[in-house]
């Protein structure tokens, strides 16, 4: 089998959900191949936010995992082979006007509806995510 991991451009300032990840690869399969595929760019602007999305649409393996914070790949993976990780949804909630419109509708609704399965961290992240967005309870899996 093999996986491709998704991860933000990497940023000395922030860098624990890389860590996390790197931890469970570690404790994958030996049969289980798998690639970190990071973002060429940090998720600022247009242009940069459509090359990523390319960028990770070219990159696809049997088992796609967004790792967080570029939620938006998944409108270019495909459906069923993709995972999403969701850390918290505090950014969803934040921000008010059309930037607020923006980052739900293309870092949550149609991610949500673009993945497989979405992964949280924690039951409190589960229940404020199906509270916020239509979704199905089934459709999320709590790994703490």
């Amino acid at each position: 089998m093999r996986i491709s991991y998704f991860f933000r451009k990497p940023s000395p300032h922030f860098h624990s959900i890389e860590e996390q990840f790197y931890m469970m690869q570690k404790e994958l399969p030996k049969e289980v191949i798998f690639e970190n595929k990071y973002a060429k760019y940090s998720s600022r602007g247009l242009f940069r936010r459509i090359y990523i999305t390319i960028q990770a649409a070219f990159n696809q393996a049997e088992i796609n995992h967004i790792t967080g914070d570029i939620h938006f790949i998944a409108l270019f993976l495909k459906r069923k082979k993709t995972i999403l990780t969701i850390h918290d949804i505090g950014s969803a909630l934040n921000k008010k006007g059309i930037k607020g419109f923006i980052i739900r509708y293309f870092w949550f609704v149609m991610p949500f509806k673009r993945v497989k399965y979405i992964c949280v961290i924690s039951e409190f992240t589960k229940q404020e995510i199906l509270q916020e967005f239509s979704i199905k309870p089934e459709k999320i899996i709590v790994i703490p």
